[in-house]
C-alpha cells in the first residue's frame, strides 16, 4: 500500500487516488534533514483536482457543506486518532486553530480553521482553545517558494499563555509545512509536550 512520511504526512510515492491512506511508513528526506517541532501530521485527502476546488468553495464562498463533508471524511480516515483518546495518548489535548490575521477573517467572514476544529471537536469530545494569536499579516503563500514561505512566517505566531498539554492543530491544507512549522514552534515556545497536526489534505509535492 502507498506508504507516506508519519511526520509531515507527504506521500513517499506518487498516489493512485484522491483519498490518502493511513499507513505510517519511514521518514521523508526533509523530515530526517529537518527535524519538525510536532510529531505527527494527519490528513485525509490529497491536494488535488477535484479538492482543491472544493477547499477553494469551503474558504472563499462559506460552503459550509464541504466544511462537513471534509472532517466527516477525516473522521473515517482517523478512527486510530480517536481511540488514541481513550489510551492516554491525548487524554488531556485541546484542539487550537490555525488563526487567520484579523484582516483575512473580517474579508472572510469566518476563520476555516475554526470551523474545522468546532466539527471536530464535536465529533471527539476535545475541547478548542484559541490559544495563539497572528501577530502581523504575512505576504501570501501561494507565489512563493518553500524557503520564502518558511521565512515569509517566521514568528508570524504568538501563544496567548502558556500550555502544558497536548496539543492538536488544526488546519486546512499542508503544502509547505510553513505554518505547521511557525505555530507549533509557538506552541512549543509556550511549553507543548506533543503536537499534532490534523488537517484536511495534504500537497502531494512543491
Amino acid at each position: 500500500m502507498q506508504q507516506y512520511c508519519p511526520v509531515c504526512a507527504l506521500p513517499i510515492c506518487a498516489p493512485p487516488a484522491y483519498t490518502l491512506p493511513v499507513i505510517g511508513g519511514n521518514l521523508c528526506g526533509d523530515c530526517l534533514k529537518h527535524p519538525k517541532p510536532y510529531q505527527r501530521t494527519r490528513c485525509a485527502l490529497l491536494y488535488e483536482n477535484p479538492v482543491n476546488y472544493l477547499m477553494h468553495a469551503f474558504k472563499n464562498n462559506a460552503q459550509w457543506d464541504i466544511g462537513r463533508l471534509f472532517y466527516q471524511l477525516w473522521l473515517d480516515q482517523h478512527t486510530d486518532a480517536i481511540k488514541a483518546l481513550n489510551n492516554g495518548t491525548l487524554a488531556q489535548a485541546s484542539i487550537i486553530p490555525v488563526p487567520s490575521h484579523p484582516k483575512h477573517s473580517a474579508k472572510r467572514g469566518y476563520i476555516p480553521t475554526t470551523v474545522l476544529a468546532q466539527h471536530l471537536s464535536r465529533a471527539t469530545g476535545i475541547p478548542i482553545k484559541h490559544a495563539l494569536i497572528a501577530t502581523r499579516e504575512p505576504e501570501p503563500q501561494k507565489s512563493l517558494c518553500r524557503e520564502q514561505r518558511l521565512r515569509n512566517l517566521t514568528e508570524v505566531f504568538q501563544a496567548r499563555h502558556a500550555i502544558t498539554h497536548p496539543v492538536i492543530l488544526v488546519d486546512d491544507v499542508v503544502t509547505s509545512c510553513a505554518t505547521a512549522i511557525a505555530a507549533s514552534a509557538a506552541l512549543k515556545k509556550a511549553g507543548a509536550n506533543h503536537i499534532e497536526i490534523w488537517a484536511i489534505a495534504r500537497t502531494p509535492l512543491i
